[in-house]
């Protein structure tokens, strides 16, 4: 599926044709729960093993290699857990494959499985909420404080634009739009005197615990929203029922 994202909160538009494209940097990162030989040899590594920001999850690294090196225009990056291929049954020679196949206008390539999970929903928003109750409410007062489009009743996200679990691989263009927002994110959450950074840290449930914020499951989702609100980007999305079962 190759879709484009053109209008504020609309639907993708036209698709767009496919031709090669060489340049791939796309990264598994290294956590202090997995070892090296655990990762896909594939994929480049990407050290978070000193973990020095837990709270921030894979956003952290992530992070630090945005702000600090210099990226190739024409290449694409990619950030991926060390569950990937547990959660996707995808390959790094997989993924590569993929990625290579596409026209190089392309902006994202999204790899998110079980689109079924979020399917039952309008959009990831609502989806999150269901996961974590009161995320939609917190991430409209987000986007309200950034005075970008935050209806979101009103946005829809289907399996041409749905990211989960950051398993996308992108543009600088792109990375640099999703490191915007999300450092905004990240500045408000910071800020200790901050109400609306007091509820962005605020623990909701995660796997049947309590000990993941809320900032993290809004700094994912931001690539959905950029694919739907967020400008003119474009994305080609793999079988997102790669992953059945």
């Amino acid at each position: 599926v190759l879709t484009g994202t053109r209008s504020k909160c609309a639907a993708p538009s036209k698709p767009v044709s496919f031709k090669a494209m060489q340049a791939l940097h796309i990264y598994q990162i290294l956590t202090p729960y997995v070892s090296r030989p655990e990762l896909d040899v594939g994929f480049e590594v990407l050290d978070n093993s000193a973990n020095e920001r837990p709270d921030w999850f894979e956003y952290w690294p992530i992070r630090g290699f945005l702000l600090k090196e210099t990226l190739d225009e024409n290449a694409f990056y990619g950030f991926l857990s060390p569950r990937f291929k547990l959660k996707t049954g995808l390959t790094a020679a997989v993924v590569r494959e993929f990625v290579l196949a596409s026209d190089p206008a392309i902006d994202a390539v999204l790899f998110s499985p079980s689109i079924h999970n979020s399917a039952y929903y309008l959009n990831v928003f609502e989806h999150g909420d269901a996961e974590h109750p009161g995320l939609k409410n917190l991430a409209r007062e987000f986007f309200q404080r950034l005075e970008l489009p935050s209806d979101l009743d009103m946005l829809v996200s289907d399996s041409r634009n749905t990211v989960h679990s950051n398993y996308f691989v992108a543009k600088p263009r792109f990375w640099r739009a999703w490191l915007a927002i999300n450092e905004k994110l990240y500045a408000i959450a910071e800020a200790s005197a901050d109400t609306l950074g007091a509820s962005l840290r605020a623990p909701t449930r995660y796997r049947g615990g309590v000990n993941v914020q809320m900032k993290i499951f809004i700094m994912e989702r931001i690539a959905t929203w950029l694919l739907t609100c967020g400008g003119d980007f474009t994305a080609r999305v793999h079988d997102p029922f790669a992953a059945r079962s």
